[in-house]
């Protein structure tokens, strides 16, 4: 699988025809997310932490906070405003 920008594309060789390579692509776009830049503030004990944590799980820092934070709410069961929001209107 090869990423280009919003897209996802697999390339797959079908034949040669007359020396010519023939490329067949299914590329489909990803949906937007709209993120938020967010400033934290820690302690030098706690950004080291964290640190040790994505490394150990072999993630990015904003994906272990992402995970920490869902698997806390999932333990908790705390939803986020705009879920409960969303889940009374259907």
């Amino acid at each position: 699988m090869i990423r280009f920008g919003n897209f996802s594309c697999i390339f797959v060789w079908l034949a040669s025809i007359s020396g010519i390579a023939v490329i067949e692509t299914d590329c489909m776009a990803r949906p937007k997310i709209k993120t938020t830049v967010t400033t934290v503030k820690l302690t030098p004990r706690m950004r080291e932490l964290w640190a040790a944590v994505a490394q150990d799980q072999n993630r990015s820092l904003t994906n272990t906070l992402e995970t920490l934070l869902l698997d806390y709410a999932k333990r908790h069961n705390i939803v986020a405003p705009s879920e409960a929001v969303a889940s009374e209107e259907a």
